[in-house]
């Protein structure tokens, strides 16, 4: 394979947006190599992701057994560096977990590479992520949480329920305690379109990756968690949260002009399936506009719901779109 321009690649990294290249073009080594310096590791954090490139089919024991024999990575450097890799690339869990974590996140993160093309992206869509990226969300909502307050860092979560809110219970606190608003837009969970969603993913499920009860557990349980960060935060009313009685057409998380869009399939959580990394301030607006508009249009008949410091709010649920005109 042809090596990529490394003007090219500078270029790109410093832009702060993905190695989008041709197949014929990107190369395991250029990968690794971005996904390094997109997480600013250091020189001797760059050392070690280098030493898991040269083989990133090898295993926890096989890393071990070739540091020993290599005088190029010294092991003492392996141990802290290892550590600072795993914070920067926010990985969870033990040291062999986290590895291994590390090992796939690398992985997958370069076969997406490959598999994606460049014909769409004029449109918006900047990659195809195999399943929700919480990792990227997690670094996107913190980066929005570092700088300073705008309009467009403005984050949205809309699902039937999310299950993997509280992998972003921190940097939603942190978000709106830099001024930013969080809007969230979940399921009223008494709705008919809530209890065809159960019923799917109970008929037709295979697997489903995240401890999965009912809608309505699921439901309140996130709005649970949005009370706490609520209760926690010193901005509150910078947290909104509607539910919807109608019909959802997709999944959509947001962070400023970034959003990861996915569809409700039969059988599969939403954020298990593919989801369509957009860029929402792309030139040709035919593929983001009418997603966009979804979102505003399903907040619009939405309704508010605030849940009551003291947890008394289930009667609250319950009753939301009881008076409402189109049930009579």
């Amino acid at each position: 394979m042809n090596r990529v321009d490394t003007a090219q690649l500078q270029a790109l990294k410093y832009r702060g947006r993905p190695i989008f290249l041709p197949v014929s073009d990107l190369t395991w080594t250029d990968y690794v190599e971005a996904a390094a310096s997109k997480r600013s590791l250091t020189p001797s954090e760059k050392e070690v992701i280098a030493f898991i490139s040269n083989s990133p089919s090898q295993t926890v024991k096989d890393f071990s057994s070739q540091i020993k024999h290599k005088k190029e990575v010294k092991e003492s450097t392996v141990t802290s560096s290892l550590t600072n890799i795993y914070n920067k690339f926010e990985i969870p869990g033990n040291a062999k977990g986290k590895f291994l974590i590390l090992k796939n996140i690398l992985v997958n993160g370069f076969t997406e590479e490959h598999n994606n093309s460049q014909g769409l992206t004029g449109h918006g869509l900047v990659r195809v992520h195999s399943s929700f990226p919480s990792h990227d969300f997690v670094i996107a909502l913190r980066e929005a949480a570092s700088k300073t307050q705008s309009t467009e860092d403005e984050v949205i979560i809309m699902q039937t329920f999310a299950p993997n809110l509280k992998d972003f219970r921190d940097p939603l606190q942190e978000c709106l305690s830099s001024g930013i608003s969080v809007r969230v837009l979940l399921a009223w969970p008494y709705s008919q379109a809530a209890t065809l969603r159960e019923e799917v993913l109970r008929r037709y499920a295979a697997n489903i990756e995240y401890d999965f009860s009912d809608v309505m557990h699921e439901v309140k349980a996130n709005i649970e968690l949005l009370r706490d960060i609520r209760s926690r935060s010193n901005k509150p009313k910078h947290l909104a949260i509607r539910l919807y009685d109608t019909l959802p057409s997709l999944a959509l998380y947001k962070v400023g002009a970034k959003a990861y869009v996915s569809p409700f399939l039969h059988g599969r959580l939403a954020v298990d399936t593919f989801q369509l990394e957009l860029d929402l301030n792309s030139a040709n607006q035919v593929l983001v506009k009418p997603i966009l508009q979804d979102l505003e249009d399903m907040w619009m008949i939405s309704k508010d719901f605030t849940p009551f410091l003291d947890g008394n709010w289930n009667n609250d649920l319950k009753n939301l779109f009881l008076f409402d005109d189109s049930h009579v």
